[in-house]
């Protein structure tokens, strides 16, 4: 019997985006400038996609590719545990941007990455729950989160969609290491997501060091009751 591909991302995302009981509603938080959403029109073109990228730079560029893209709604919003505004911390490295201001570490510049602060400003928030309520956003089948470190706060803002069971699978980013005021792991997801029956099921884009600590990744979780469905999917 041939060994099943590891549930890398491609993969994972190639299931969700093809399991026959499903309609591909995507969320993308932190668009940046739209790697995301050319991955997922690649795997499913007639997914609607709902994409967030606070800072205005790169969502002007984000614009600049998508805008009037079929199924794609473009939202210059943060999204967070709260709704309001927060202090946006702009970097020389514009993917490295957040809601979290970087720390003064040394450890990246094995990579050839020198990150600093050039700039910020209060920028707007929003909730999961507070937009899927203003938008009648009724189900999410695949959540992808990538806020450099407020990973934590957007999925306690999608408390009532996720205690609802309105969100099939969430692939989120993990940053173990110290570039930011504070670190993320997979204790601050995972108290949110366990209670409403998410299991792990793969892990991707692992980041290591120089001598091989692990510094980042991105963690893959479905719903339990839809596992079966999940596993049914044939890539072949």
């Amino acid at each position: 019997m041939q060994k099943p591909p590891p549930m890398d991302k491609n993969v994972c995302r190639q299931r969700l985006l093809s399991m026959p009981d499903a309609k591909p509603l995507v969320f993308d938080v932190g668009a940046h400038i739209g790697q995301t959403i050319q991955e997922i029109r690649t795997l499913s073109p007639n997914a609607e996609i709902h994409s967030f990228e606070p800072d205005p730079r790169s969502f002007a560029e984000l614009e600049d590719r998508f805008k009037g893209t079929p199924g794609l709604h473009l939202n210059n919003v943060g999204l967070s545990d709260r709704k309001g505004t927060a202090a946006f911390h702009r970097n020389n490295k514009s993917y490295t941007n957040s809601f979290l201001k970087l720390k003064n570490s040394r450890d990246w510049r094995w990579q050839g990455d020198d990150f600093f602060e050039e700039t910020n400003a209060d920028l707007p928030l929003t909730t999961i729950d507070n937009y899927c309520s203003d938008h009648g956003v009724k189900h999410i089948d695949f959540l992808k989160i990538d806020t450099q470190g407020l990973e934590p706060e957007c999925l306690a803002g999608a408390r009532d969609m996720l205690a609802a069971g309105r969100i099939t699978a969430i692939e989120t980013e993990i940053i173990f290491d110290n570039l930011y005021e504070r670190r993320s792991s997979f204790h601050t997801v995972e108290q949110t997501l366990l209670p409403h029956e998410y299991r792990l099921v793969g892990m991707s884009r692992h980041l290591y060091d120089s001598v091989g600590i692990l510094r980042e990744l991105d963690a893959l979780y479905i719903r339990e009751d839809r596992l079966e469905s999940f596993r049914a999917v044939s890539l072949a």
